[in-house]
């Protein structure tokens, strides 16, 4: 009933998401010229009605050119941004980012779309579609009507405490949604939690976002759910970049909607076969605020050979630089490191920072400020609300985040070493 009303909704609306997943569905895994066709056109849009990109005039090819990132971003912010749109027009999308950076993006109509048809079309490999029944373990709200709508459930993993989990396990019990959607690490925990209790569930599908799926950790998922789980790689700026395929896992490239490079680290040069490298990413559809060539941050090695699925698309072997480590409350409890994410989203003038566990209640936020930085209070009272009243937070500003040896600036660093698993087996 809910994908008719939803078909229903797009006829008289004009609103073209289930022409979006045809689009996807039509050219996914087809060799065309599609791809350097919308390249041409995006870079041409670009070229005339942004002030950055107006000097692109004498770039014809993908690889001429520059590759820019947050810091190019944030220096020359209103000059991304298309004349061709009015802001109250377009939808506000602001992440904290894979390494601490806030930042917000613009995205138009069409745009959105885009992102609703990939959510759609990649999570019918999870045997995930229009108005099946599912849960989002994911720090995000909705209306009552849309959760209704869209057949909906909200299980915001911001405390991953016992009584938490035990409340997870009830809802999953009793509304008993086919298909699971969150943080790695926050249903890795649920699934923990659940086999330490004897129990199971049997789910169409799981879909793991935003932090690594290790092998160890789909076993989990698996002996919990009866489900395989698959790693979306997406991204709130840009959406589904790359799918693991049911058949070997493996992350097969949005090629349709994006150009995605793996760059030398050092060089903005194509990374040996098997070598890690940057992830680059060219967004065919990002008209509101064009992105051409934009480092992620991320870090990947590019698969070789054709995956076993038979899809003839690029695949990702391996994604690094995107685990988020958990921290501990005053109390012990396990927080997800997407809380420490969304407090932080809307505070202005940082232009990067990392937030550092150093004993059971004490706590460091190191900032790099820029203009008139005052939100000390505001963080401070927000972290107190989920690592509670006693939590010492000191701040300290710099210039420079230094990188691990690997190369990363991960933006939560936890130096009590504690397992997570230690506050769901404490009964």
């Amino acid at each position: 009933m809910r994908a008719l009303a939803f078909k229903i909704k797009e006829s008289i609306s004009g609103r073209r998401v289930l022409k979006n997943v045809e689009d996807l569905r039509n050219s996914y895994g087809k060799k065309t010229d599609l791809q350097e066709r919308r390249f041409a056109n995006i870079l041409q849009h670009a070229i005339k009605t942004t002030e950055f990109y107006s000097s692109y005039g004498g770039y014809f090819t993908l690889q001429s050119c520059p590759v820019i990132d947050k810091q190019t971003i944030k220096e020359n912010y209103d000059q991304f941004l298309s004349r061709g749109f009015l802001k109250e027009n377009l939808y506000k999308m602001t992440t904290s980012g894979s390494y601490g950076t806030p930042f917000t993006f613009y995205l138009s109509k069409e745009k959105k779309l885009k992102q609703q048809a990939e959510v759609i079309y990649f999570g019918e490999w999870s045997n995930y579609f229009v108005g099946t029944k599912h849960a989002y373990l994911m720090t995000k709200s909705k209306s009552k009507l849309k959760l209704f709508f869209q057949n909906e459930i909200i299980m915001a993993p911001y405390t991953l405490d016992l009584q938490w989990l035990e409340q997870q396990r009830n809802i999953l019990r009793k509304q008993k949604p086919k298909v699971l959607i969150g943080y790695t690490s926050a249903i890795v925990t649920l699934a923990n939690y659940i086999i330490s209790k004897k129990d199971n569930f049997i789910l169409d599908g799981v879909i793991t976002v935003s932090e690594v799926l290790s092998e160890e950790h789909r076993e989990i998922i698996k002996k919990a759910f009866r489900a395989t789980p698959l790693s979306r790689y997406s991204t709130q700026e840009f959406g589904v970049l790359a799918n693991e395929c049911p058949q070997e896992t493996k992350h097969h490239l949005n090629n349709v909607n994006y150009i995605i490079e793996i760059l030398d680290i050092d060089k903005d040069i194509p990374a040996k076969p098997g070598e890690l490298g940057r992830v680059v990413v060219t967004d065919l559809f990002s008209h509101a605020m064009p992105l051409i060539r934009y480092d992620t941050g991320d870090l990947a090695i590019l698969g070789q050979g054709t995956c076993k699925c038979g899809l003839e698309t690029p695949y990702l072997e391996v994604i690094s630089g995107r685990l988020v480590e958990e921290v501990f409350d005053v109390n012990g409890n396990t927080v997800s490191g997407f809380a420490v994410n969304g407090a932080m989203q809307d505070i202005e003038n940082v232009l990067q920072y990392q937030f550092v566990q150093e004993g059971e209640n004490e706590y460091r936020m190191i900032i790099i400020k820029i203009n008139n930085f005052d939100g000390e209070n505001k963080i401070k009272a927000r972290f107190q609300e989920f690592l509670g009243r006693n939590a010492k937070i000191i701040f300290e500003y710099t210039d420079e985040i230094p990188p691990l040896k690997s190369g990363k600036r991960p933006y939560i660093i936890n130096k009590m070493k504690k397992s997570s698993s230690l506050s769901v087996n404490r009964q």
